[in-house]
């Protein structure tokens, strides 16, 4: 719950930030606009919601009064806390007044200094806190303090509706019955929607182990999981079908240096530690702890990926950097295996939960580069790469006007294999597309396929415990929307809509 709390007052900051500059927010000219139940409105609380939810303004008829019915809520939850008397403790307290300090350092950091010839840390902090200030005094506050004042109540309120979501959704509890019914229901569901489609396998595979999607209940053919450590080309942001990715002489030697230990004999784990693990050497930052970062899955998504891999199967080729997958199915379907020539599953729609190419510089979902990578190689008994025999030529018509025999994959992608010192198969390719680079590839590990089974005694199973999760939040929401509801109808609203409606007009909103 801290984590979740620190990010929303993140993002009240942001939505106070945008209202700040706004001079209709200024002291001098934010009047009220009216109550819901105990709690009083300015203008200024309305043109927050007006700003938080702008992006979806084009897709909604009425928007002034979807940000009306907004602030109701807000003001319906806060009315609730103040009659059932919540309060933060003594320790909630502190620790509200730190992230307060906290939020504000950070925007006071953020914040681009007009002034480039200061020079010292204490300076130019000091410069961007005069900054930070005067921008606050131009929207209105009379000072550093009177903001952090509005800040921090408008923070506690959040932390007090978070505090009565928790006290709601406690009143509801789900039992091996639910969980039974639920198994039930779905098990058929997941059996048609996912047995001949890997994509939305795929999809629900993820949403789960990103802590947003039940377990999948019905598991396909050939899928398993694979994770890499990426040296990304030096150039990578720049590479396309015109420019040729390029590494520097330091990240050769990190691509050396991985390849010199496979070579050498290194055990996975030991692998793993010092190059998987390690920032100096791996560009997908999924696989590489970060300072501070949150622990569970709930609160860092990502973990998901660093514990699980990515999915993969044949049919999910096109997901991913063109070269990375058919390694991986090399790996898992063995070294004859030849690229399906039907066509590829479609890729799930924009929002799914995958690793974005834009957020991880180590992303998947790639289109297919026209670029071919360098260096090949299989593996000897020795465990050393060899160099993968290749015709003599690769698109000219042989003698006779015959063409030439097709490529393998492994020829194609000019892939090198290693072993380390206890079994595990590692696979070496170069993608040759933006964020791409040199990857050593491994089979993290192989999903059982067919249908999951449920006993409702065994309720330390994963199927057990993600069912009930799922059903007991499912309930969860539909009591505290239904406790909304009713709130709504018994609290008192009145609103100055003459006024909110005359400023939007006035303004040009």
């Amino acid at each position: 719950m801290k984590t979740k709390l620190v990010k929303l007052s993140a993002l009240i900051m942001a939505v106070l930030m945008i209202a700040a500059v706004c001079a209709s927010c200024a002291t001098n000219n934010n009047p009220g606009i009216g109550r819901v139940g105990k709690v009083s409105f300015k203008l200024s609380d309305y043109l927050q919601y007006y700003s938080q939810y702008s992006m979806y303004k084009s897709y909604i008829e009425d928007y002034p009064a979807f940000v009306r019915d907004q602030l109701v809520t807000y003001g319906t939850e806060l009315n609730q806390c103040y009659e059932r008397g919540l309060k933060l403790d003594e320790a909630e307290e502190a620790e509200l007044a730190k992230e307060v300090e906290e939020q504000i350092e950070s925007s006071i950091n953020s914040l681009t200094l007009e002034d480039q010839t200061i020079t010292g840390d204490q300076a130019i902090h000091d410069a961007k806190l005069k900054q930070f200030t005067q921008q606050l005094k131009d929207a209105g506050y009379s000072n550093l303090n009177a903001y952090k004042k509005y800040v921090t109540e408008k923070m506690r309120e959040e932390k007090l509706i978070a505090k009565l979501t928790d006290l709601i959704k406690a009143e509801v509890s789900c039992g091996a019955d639910e969980v039974q019914k639920y198994f039930d229901e779905n098990a058929p569901k997941h059996k048609e929607n996912y047995e001949n489609d890997a994509s939305a396998f795929a999809t629900a595979y993820n949403n789960y182990i990103t802590g947003t999607g039940i377990v999948p209940l019905f598991t396909p053919e050939d899928m398993f999981t694979v994770k890499h450590c990426l040296v990304q080309f030096t150039n990578a942001s720049s590479v396309s079908d015109t420019v040729a990715g390029e590494f520097s002489e330091a990240d050769q030697q990190k691509i050396d240096a991985i390849r010199a230990a496979l070579e050498e004999g290194i055990s996975f784990d030991e692998f793993y530690e010092k190059f998987v693990a390690s920032a100096d050497y791996n560009s997908d930052t999924i696989f590489v702890p970060q300072e501070n970062e949150a622990e569970t899955i709930e609160d860092n998504p990502q973990l998901g990926y660093r514990e699980q891999g990515y999915i993969m199967n044949e049919k999910l080729l096109d997901k991913y950097y063109d070269g990375f997958g058919a390694a991986a199915c090399i790996l898992h379907y063995g070294d004859d295996w030849v690229i399906p020539t039907e066509e590829p599953t479609a890729t799930p729609e924009p929002g799914e939960a995958e690793p974005a190419a834009t957020e991880e510089p180590a992303a998947t979902e790639e289109p297919a580069a026209t670029e071919e990578p360098a260096a090949t190689a299989e593996p000897s008994e020795t465990g050393e790469p060899e160099t993968t025999a290749e015709p003599d030529a690769t698109d000219e018509p042989g003698e006779g006007g015959k063409d030439l025999p097709e490529l393998t994959p492994i020829q194609k992608y000019k892939m090198k294999f290693y072993t380390t010192t206890d079994g595990v198969r590692i696979v070496e390719v170069q993608t040759d597309v933006q964020n791409g680079g040199v990857h050593f590839i491994w089979i993290d590990h192989e999903l059982e396929a067919g249908a999951a089974e449920l006993n409702v005694n065994d309720t330390e199973s994963e199927v057990y415990k993600s069912i009930l999760n799922t059903r007991l939040t499912e309930m969860q929401n539909t009591h505290f929307s239904e406790m909304l509801t009713q709130w709504k109808q018994s609290t008192k609203v009145s609103l100055n809509d003459r006024l909110i409606n005359s400023y939007l007009r006035n303004a040009g909103y």
